[in-house]
């Protein structure tokens, strides 16, 4: 009697658990529905991105929003499709693309993920943060919201394009790149005020950026000439140069710069004299400048831009044109210059 009783009850407890298990497996009156987000991502195992950690570390950052992934073309129907850009392999890679459509005709938008300061291995991680956010960025639109409903995957997508679900959402464009590297060709004006010597001439540069930062190094070579004339004769003076800047620039396609600028020369002064007994003479001397550099690229186009700087600095060795002892021009002192020119971006 106690035997039958026993086993009596172990049923009951077995039927019981049985209906408990099927009862959570189901989701009941009111919770929110699954969906699935299907993943098209390279497969590689590299030091820049291991797939299978990618992959892992998303779904634990959908869980909370209901959201399953799968990769391949599955026959389940799924809410968005995001797929990963090839160049997520290569270490090399600054910025890395992702696409999330809805299907393959209806569309799709593009989303920009900067991976130049995340160390290798983290990347898995930084990246799988990011695409969830895009994700959640994304079904938060009221439209898409509408517009899906991943429990009748009869639904007719045709009715609501995709493309005009994002149409008027600006707020989540990818950040602007900075500029690659930059060749330009200006035209050049030097003023030293201590004795009023203008130097007129041309400037050769190219800049380019340090890293995936905001500092760009900028390296030119400029020619300037002036042409002096005194009651006692006239000079002639040439002078080449080279220089090295650091600059801190802004993003966008318009783009601001300011910073130090180095500047090593040559100044070569050809004097001739008209009133005896002053006689011609030639000298070269070295030039050292240290400026404050500043100034704007205006685009034209996709490659082309105008140019503009202005500069500020002194000479730390410097040269006077002498006539009878007296200063009748000079690389000397405090200086301001100007440029204006066309770059070219490629």
């Amino acid at each position: 009697m106690q035997r039958g009783a026993n086993s009596f009850a172990a049923t009951v407890v077995t039927i019981a658990l049985g209906w408990s298990l099927v009862a959570r497996a189901e989701p009941t009156r009111g919770e929110a529905a699954w969906a699935t987000v299907r993943i098209h991502a390279p497969e590689c195992e590299t030091a820049a991105f291991r797939a299978k950690a990618f992959l892992q570390l998303l779904d634990v950052e959908l869980v909370a929003d209901h959201l399953r992934t799968e990769t391949g073309d599955a026959a389940r129907s799924a809410e968005l499709t995001v797929t990963i850009d090839d160049t997520v392999c290569d270490a090399a890679q600054q910025a890395l693309a992702i696409r999330l459509s809805r299907g393959g005709a209806e569309g799709e938008i593009k989303r920009f993920i900067e991976l130049g300061d995340v160390a290798p291995n983290a990347r898995p991680r930084a990246l799988a943060l990011a695409v969830a956010e895009h994700i959640r960025q994304t079904r938060a639109s009221p439209r898409l919201a509408a517009s899906f409903d991943p429990g009748d995957p009869s639904a007719d997508a045709a009715a609501h394009p995709f493309e005009s679900t994002f149409a008027s959402e600006p707020a989540h464009q990818a950040p602007t790149p900075r500029l690659g590297a930059d060749v330009a060709g200006s035209g050049a004006w030097r003023n030293f005020f201590s004795d009023g010597s203008a130097l007129f001439g041309a400037q050769l540069s190219v800049s380019f950026p340090i890293g995936s930062s905001w500092l760009r190094c900028k390296a030119d070579f400029e020619a300037l000439f002036d042409h002096v004339t005194d009651q006692l004769g006239t000079a002639d003076l040439s002078y080449y140069s080279a220089g090295i800047a650091a600059l801190a620039t802004t993003r966008g396609s318009t783009m601001f710069f300011v910073g130090p600028r180095l500047e090593l020369g040559r100044a070569t002064i050809a004097g001739g004299a008209t009133v005896p007994p002053f006689a011609t003479q030639k000298e070269s001397h070295a030039i050292v400048l240290v400026s404050g550099l500043a100034g704007t690229r205006l685009p034209i186009g996709t490659h082309w831009g105008v140019l503009l700087e202005i500069e500020m600095g002194v000479a730390a060795l410097g040269i006077k044109v002498l006539a009878d002892d007296r200063a009748i021009g000079s690389l000397d002192g405090v200086f301001a210059s100007a440029r204006a020119g066309i770059a070219f971006a490629y």
